[in-house]
């Protein structure tokens, strides 16, 4: 398990590292959630004409054959908003950011997540994920409370020592690492990959 785990920080780690490149604060400080889409409604349902979307897909050379999801027509969308790779993975991220992610980071199930996001007034997912992640000074005395406990879940199974003292950001990607829950779906999506390549061959 303790190998699994150290597999499961070195790829979180790599995916950090490739994206530290130095990308303009500006895009990172911008609503993507607010902003008036040409071709999102309010609830970002996708409208736009085949015509114009196959155009998009020219110019930015996506492969047909690989936007066959939502989210991939999504990224479509928006790379005819903004014209640039670095908008439109993080307008992206925060569009489609899920109750499943904000559970991997809490320890508890999509459902319970919602129910707290909509309990403070937060509609979509990724507003409450700013909230428990970057604005500790506006934590409700139950959210208090409820990572105080979670810290303490956390450490008893991490190897680190520092947990109870560390800050927020640093411990949330250590609760997101050990996340059961986010071990395990990584698991069986795992095998399910391992076993759709077994046929193929």
């Amino acid at each position: 398990m303790r190998i699994l785990f150290s597999l499961l920080f070195l790829g979180i780690s790599l995916v950090s590292i490739a994206q530290s490149r130095e990308i303009p604060q500006s895009y990172k400080d911008y609503d993507y959630l607010t902003h008036k889409y040409e071709h999102l409604d309010k609830d970002f349902k996708i409208h736009i004409e085949s015509v114009k979307f196959d155009s998009i897909m020219t110019k930015y050379q996506y492969a047909p054959q690989r936007v066959d999801s939502w989210r991939d027509s999504l990224s479509v969308v928006l790379m005819g908003e903004f014209g640039n790779w670095d908008q439109q993975r993080i307008a992206s991220n925060r569009i489609s950011y899920s109750n499943l992610k904000t559970s991997y980071y809490l320890w508890i199930t999509p459902e319970e997540a919602k129910q707290m996001a909509e309990k403070r007034g937060f509609k979509h997912p990724y507003r409450f994920y700013e909230y428990f992640r970057y604005h500790e000074n506006k934590w409700d005395k139950e959210m208090r409370g409820f990572m105080k406990k979670l810290r303490k879940k956390v450490a008893s199974v991490s190897e680190r020592k520092d947990v109870l003292e560390m800050d927020n950001r640093s411990f949330l990607g250590e609760a997101l690492k050990l996340s059961p829950q986010r071990v395990k779906d990584f698991l069986e999506l795992r095998e399910k990959r391992m076993k759709n390549r077994s046929r193929r061959w």
